[in-house]
């Protein structure tokens, strides 16, 4: 039988889910996260732990141990109302934040999976046209399905902005680990700095949604803004090390500056200075940098 290592492991990336990403939404440290997958003596957390673990990832217990094969028992399938939000309310289940996310599509049916991409493509195309106040029944309605359909896949906005999110937020951090050991400090801040100011321009009303889980821990938003957050952080404290940024900044600062310009080049009247004011930006957070070609006057 698997170990638990081997199950936790297997279930995160099938989520699609960074050891941070996990981290977040099990309020633990990224390096327990870590100490999990790498135990090869079959050691276990606590039970509460335990407990945490397999209603993030909707699976029973003896399945996380290793015990059974099967995913979830009858009974444990029963009870999955008790921890999941409702289907109609959007309601938090017991763990808050956690109980928003949808199961894996690994245990879902193949016609429950290919209802979750229809209704993940049919989002997308709202949401590109209508922003962050695309109306939910407006989503239901075009995918042909009830209100109570898509609730029980996404029962709040955020919820379906995480998922609609997801990959991009995946993207972009593991972009920051690349660009860690490919370029200098001052190259790799500025590359994904672009880059993130992009993931803001990517759907209307973003900014503000991501902005606002960054304050809110039971936002469905909050792992992903947690994590964009401090893969910049971690760009900047290097550059920081090198003398190239300006140390009077940290990830949070870095995260509003380029969430705040992903708006603004989203509104007409900006959209024609996008590369301008993004010269203006880095070439503030960067210490002697040429901006638009002009090097800063030395003393």
């Amino acid at each position: 039988m698997a170990t638990f290592a081997e199950r936790f492991k297997m279930l995160r990336e099938e989520r699609g889910w960074t050891q941070e990403q996990a981290a977040e939404r099990l309020k633990i440290s990224r390096s327990t996260i870590a100490g999990y997958e790498s135990d090869k003596k079959g050691r276990t957390p606590r039970k509460e732990t335990i407990d945490k673990i397999a209603t993030l990832f909707g699976v029973s217990i003896d399945f996380l141990l290793g015990r059974i094969n099967e995913e979830y028992s009858g009974q444990y399938s029963d009870s999955r109302k008790y921890f999941r939000a409702s289907a109609v309310t959007g309601e938090a289940g017991p763990l808050g934040e956690i109980t928003e996310q949808p199961l894996s599509r690994r245990f879902m049916r193949a016609d429950a999976r290919k209802n979750y991409s229809h209704l993940l493509a049919v989002a997308r195309d709202v949401v590109t046209e209508h922003g962050a106040d695309a109306s939910m029944r407006d989503i239901a309605r075009r995918a042909d399905v009830g209100l109570a359909t898509l609730l029980r896949h996404f029962p709040t906005r955020e919820a379906l902005f995480e998922a609609l999110l997801r990959m991009n937020v995946d993207a972009l951090t593991q972009q920051a680990a690349e660009l860690e050991t490919s370029k200098p400090p001052d190259e790799a801040l500025v590359s994904w700095f672009r880059e993130g100011v992009a993931f803001f321009h990517s759907y209307s009303g973003v900014c503000a949604l991501m902005a606002s889980a960054h304050a809110d821990p039971d936002s469905a938003l909050h792992a992903s803004s947690s994590a964009v957050r401090s893969a910049g952080a971690r760009l900047l404290l290097r550059a920081q090390a090198e003398g190239t940024a300006r140390a009077d900044m940290d990830g949070v600062d870095l995260f509003a500056l380029m969430s705040g310009l992903g708006w603004l080049v989203g509104q007409p009247g900006f959209a024609p200075r996008g590369d301008h004011l993004f010269h203006v930006i880095t070439s503030a957070i960067l210490i002697n940098r040429p901006s638009n070609g002009v090097k800063k006057a030395t003393c």
